[in-house]
């Protein structure tokens, strides 16, 4: 529910942004979005309009990739489950790519730290105020985004996981 939270206040920034949604539809949710979702049991399962009209389908691979290194800002909005722990793989992605990754607070890996390797937000209205603050000064961007990227391939780098891996092995 908070995802959808934050996700719905940020598309309703789309006329004034290039924003693109790539989201996977649940079997119900594509139910939803045709005319059987104005019955009530789909009705909540639909997309709001906001969402709708920016949604794409999930892109995986090299097309996620592209479309990372194309964007300036990525937006990793962690499901209700996750509790305090963060550090998916969008993560990684997104600052691997180069772009300036919008995440939730929370525990991260080492390498991710707020404000200074990716921006965090506490709750919908303060992750659109923190994109529209990103896009009106360029600059924070590229500095984030450029000090993601450093700090993603410096503590991950091949050599730094061969040598993590190799203790493993060492330890069993």
């Amino acid at each position: 529910q908070r995802r959808a939270k934050i996700l719905e206040a940020v598309a309703r920034l789309s006329p004034s942004l290039n924003l693109v949604f790539c989201l996977d539809r649940s079997p119900l949710a594509k139910l939803a979005s045709t005319p059987l979702g104005f019955i009530p049991p789909f009705r909540k399962l639909r997309y709001p309009k906001s969402i709708n009209a920016i949604w794409n389908p999930p892109v995986f691979g090299r097309g996620l990739y592209a479309l990372f290194s194309r964007s300036k800002i990525v937006i990793n909005a962690a499901i209700d489950m996750a509790g305090e722990d963060r550090g998916n793989m969008r993560c990684f992605e997104a600052t691997g790519c180069g772009a300036l990754l919008l995440s939730d607070q929370g525990e991260y890996p080492a390498g991710f730290t707020p404000g200074e390797t990716f921006l965090s937000y506490e709750n919908a209205d303060s992750a659109c105020n923190l994109i529209i603050e990103a896009i009106e000064k360029s600059s924070v961007v590229e500095q984030v985004s450029r000090r993601g990227w450093a700090s993603v391939r410096s503590v991950y780098s091949k050599e730094q996981q061969w040598h993590s891996f190799r203790q493993l092995v060492a330890g069993i």
